[in-house]
């Protein structure tokens, strides 16, 4: 049986000497070894993920053979052959060779039916009755599973369902993935926009321009610019300072400076030279530079600290024209000085930050496509699996050459 096993090569299996030397190593002695338990040991200690287990024994002229399949892991029997044989030695061995390729569910080679045939010719003469019994225990198919995971709709192409699940999940996948690039280019096209936008109405020596140094200016109303039109003690302005909590990146001389460094308190960063507040005089500053990154566009549009960068906070009399806006907050109202064009930047942002949340939402739904394809795969092909079991019943009659009609006994077996 297990050279003919050899042969199917539906198995690797351990030669014989080394599983004997290996046992013999491990102290293990086989002998009394009956059990599944004892079965799985002595595979674990060969480090096998399978063993077959058979046993044969004669009852007069009958001979009976079970062969059993046992996970090592699990001590799962997975399938499960009997097969008792009446009749010559010659058959028993022919049928004993056919029964290596029948426990692994593949077709037997043509020699060993035509040696079958021929030995039932023999059968019919001395009166040979052979009666197969298999049992198929359900493993599960991980094909359609694996299938569905790596494309939807794919593991119920396998199962042969409905031809609406496979283009049902198709689509939604197909659908996806469009989805996710239309919204991303789009989230993108508008990204450039916003930062054109940003880039034409919004600059950095109108921001230092309007700006106060720090908080105190406000507080002592010192040399705060005309454009804020400021009543002493509003203490609503007092975060539109350059040393704020934020900063601003900037690049002069090949070196990148914060925008806290105009402070005077910043000795090691300082760039209060490029300012001279006392006489309006800020020609230096156009040798600066503002990094204009991520956080640059995050910034302006986001914290007060920086309005007064953007170039529609007076209108052509130079009158002011910015405005107070009160925003509702979970943790309560939250006051924002805006301009036209900041809020139409913000509104800008918005889109483009929506377009990305709806192509993040659609990445969402693929993956759930893949993971619902899957498990519906799994389930319609163990539906299917559990459908097709059958109930089979066979009856066999035993030669008796001293009766009167030749039948000695009556056998009958039912497989599921």
């Amino acid at each position: 049986f297990s050279t003919e096993v050899f042969r199917t090569n539906a198995v690797r299996l351990v030669e014989r000497e080394s599983m004997v030397e290996i046992l013999k190593e491990q102290g293990f002695q086989q002998s009394g070894c009956v059990s599944n338990e004892c079965v799985v040991e002595i595979g674990a200690l060969l480090g096998v993920q399978q063993m077959i287990s058979g046993s044969i024994g004669r009852v007069g002229e009958t001979y009976t053979i079970d062969i059993e399949l046992i996970s090592v892991q699990t001590g799962e029997i997975k399938n499960s052959h009997n097969l008792k044989y009446k009749g010559q030695i010659d058959g028993l061995i022919t049928e004993i060779e056919i029964l290596a390729w029948e426990f692994f569910n593949l077709k037997t080679p043509e020699k060993f039916i035509k040696e079958r045939n021929k030995q039932s010719k023999i059968s019919k003469e001395i009166g040979t009755i052979i009666i197969k019994d298999k049992v198929e225990f359900q493993s599960f198919n991980g094909k359609p599973l694996l299938r569905s995971l790596v494309l939807p709709g794919w593991g119920q192409m396998y199962n042969k369902s409905p031809w609406w699940k496979t283009a049902l999940f198709a689509g939604i996948e197909v659908a996806g993935i469009v989805g996710i690039v239309q919204l991303n280019k789009k989230a993108e096209d508008l990204r450039l926009e916003y930062e054109d936008f940003a880039n034409e109405h919004w600059d950095f020596t109108r921001w230092i321009i309007n700006t106060p140094l720090i908080k105190s200016h406000w507080v002592s109303n010192l040399n705060i610019p005309d454009v804020w039109n400021y009543n002493e003690g509003d203490t609503t302005m007092y975060d539109v300072i350059i040393d704020g909590t934020h900063q601003l990146d900037i690049l002069y001389n090949g070196q990148t400076k914060s925008s806290d460094c105009f402070n005077d308190d910043n000795t090691d960063n300082n760039c209060t030279d490029f300012v001279d507040y006392e006489y309006n005089n800020y020609f230096l500053l156009d040798q600066m530079q503002v990094i204009r990154d991520l956080h640059f566009y995050e910034n302006i549009g986001k914290y007060d600290q920086f309005v007064g960068g953007w170039d529609d906070l007076v209108d052509a009399d130079s009158s002011s024209i910015w405005w107070i806006k009160e925003k509702q907050t979970e943790d309560g109202t939250e006051i924002l000085i805006m301009t036209k064009n900041k809020e139409k930047y913000l509104d800008m942002r918005y889109k483009s930050n929506t377009y990305l949340k709806m192509a993040t939402y659609a990445v969402s739904a693929v993956m759930f496509n893949h993971v619902i394809s899957a498990l519906e795969a799994v389930w319609t092909s163990q539906s299917d699996a559990r459908k097709k079991k059958t109930y089979d019943t066979s009856i066999g009659l035993f030669y008796n050459k001293n009766t009167q009609y030749g039948i000695g006994g009556l056998s009958f077996a039912i497989s599921w």
